[in-house]
């Protein structure tokens, strides 16, 4: 296999092989109106010449997967416009889904425990909220996890209403025997 070589700023770099030409051509650092050849070209000539540039990648909405390990991320484009790119192997951000999953379990493993687990489950609930109002904007991952957090802060608050209402009515008759 020959060794290709390039041209870029002015700067001649090689010998490398071909897959790592076509690579740096791929990522835009050789860019397709610079010049490389071959150990055994005479010329000079464009990297779009040997390498033409890959078919447009259909577009679709932010957060999705592609296919693979691909998901579509919005990156900035030139003039402030977000334009969507695929980024291999990208992981969007789930913090808000993984903190509501582990409060609303918290709570409602500790629903005995009214004064720990009503405030675990409001924030876990709230946390949800807004970590499923973003999954659907497409601005972070997680979905599924912060579904899961705010049905167990739900329950939980429900478990914690049911266990005061079941003591209060408890209490009240005892001190009517009184």
């Amino acid at each position: 296999m020959a060794d290709w070589y390039y041209s870029s700023g002015g700067k001649q770099f090689g010998p490398i092989t071909e897959d790592a030409l076509r690579q740096l051509v791929a990522v835009g650092q050789v860019r397709a109106d610079e010049p490389v050849r071959r150990d055994d070209m005479s010329q000079w000539t464009t990297a779009g010449a040997i390498f033409p540039p890959p078919a447009p990648v259909a577009r679709q909405p932010p957060g999705q997967t592609a296919g693979g390990n691909i998901t579509i991320v919005n990156v900035g484009g030139a003039g402030g416009g977000a334009v969507p790119s695929l980024v291999p192997g990208v992981q969007q951000p789930k913090g808000l889904a993984i903190a509501s999953m582990v409060l609303g379990i918290i709570s409602l493993a500790m629903f005995c425990a009214w004064y720990l687990s009503i405030p675990c489950a409001i924030v876990g609930a709230t946390l949800g909220g807004v970590a499923i109002s973003k999954a659907n904007r497409g601005e972070m991952g997680g979905k599924s996890m912060a579904t899961a957090g705010l049905v167990c802060s739900i329950v939980s608050i429900a478990l914690d209403i049911v266990i005061a209402a079941t003591v209060g009515a408890f209490i009240a008759s005892i001190f009517r025997g009184w």
